[in-house]
This record gives structure tokens, sequence and C-alpha cells, in this order.
């Protein structure tokens, strides 16, 4: 007789993932920017600007400042310019691929994200950071 047959795993919510690119603000790292990018087995999250430190404190408050660029996009800073690139932070993140299902993919990706309380603590630990001029 023979062994039995293990039970086929279940694809994985990413296997017919191609390519994903794009950009993400990290909670441990708020000011800096980071570009996202995957193609094949090679996944890279690398820093990749630095995001306006106004723009930081009103998103960690929830606050709405004035409109900015989505992506910021990828153009060096102009003279005079403090290298921030003029955006609100956040995640613009784009996935190619042949069958992967939208709203999985977002609940998988809303996961990551900080919840009411870990938002809460960020907030705290930046308004520390910056009373103590840091």
């Amino acid at each position: 007789a023979s062994a039995p047959e293990a039970p086929a795993a279940a694809p994985s919510l990413w296997e017919g993932l191609l390519r994903a690119k794009g950009f993400a603000w990290v909670a441990s790292q708020p000011g800096t920017r980071f570009a996202w990018s995957y193609a094949g087995c090679h996944l890279s999250l690398a820093e990749h600007g630095r995001w306006d430190p106004g723009a930081v404190r009103r998103a960690l408050r929830g606050e709405k400042g004035p409109p900015e660029a989505p992506w910021g996009g990828d153009l060096p800073p102009g003279p005079g310019s403090s290298g921030a690139v003029p955006a609100a932070p956040g995640q613009e993140l784009v996935f190619i691929g042949l069958g992967l299902g939208q709203s999985a993919a977002e609940a998988a990706l809303d996961a990551c994200l900080l919840d009411d309380g870990e938002l809460e603590e960020l907030r705290r630990l930046e308004e520390e950071a910056e009373a103590e001029g840091g």
C-alpha cells in the first residue's frame, strides 16, 4: 500500500503575480518614502527620498492639508528644494498578474496597516520626538 497523498495546498493569493511596483509609507520610518518593486522572484523595498515633514505631521494627526500630488512623481528636487517629496504619505501600489482577486488582495494588504491603537502610539512617539527637537 502506498502512503496517503498530502492534501493539495490552496493556491496562494499572489500565485499569479507577475510584477508590482509603487511607493509605501512604513510606520517604523514615517519620514522616509520607500519604493516597492517586485518582478519574478525579486522583491525590493528601498528608501526612495523623504516625505514632506509637514505632510507627515498632518497625516499622523489625521488632518487634511493643501492639495498634494498623490504620487509625488519621480522628478529630482528642484533648486532650493528640501529634497522632500511633495506628496501626502501613503501607499501607491500597482499589482500586475493573472487571476489576482482584488478583494482578497485588498484584505491582505489592509491587514498590514496600523490599527487605531498602533497609529495612536506612532502619533505619540512622533510628537515626543518633535518636542525633543528630533
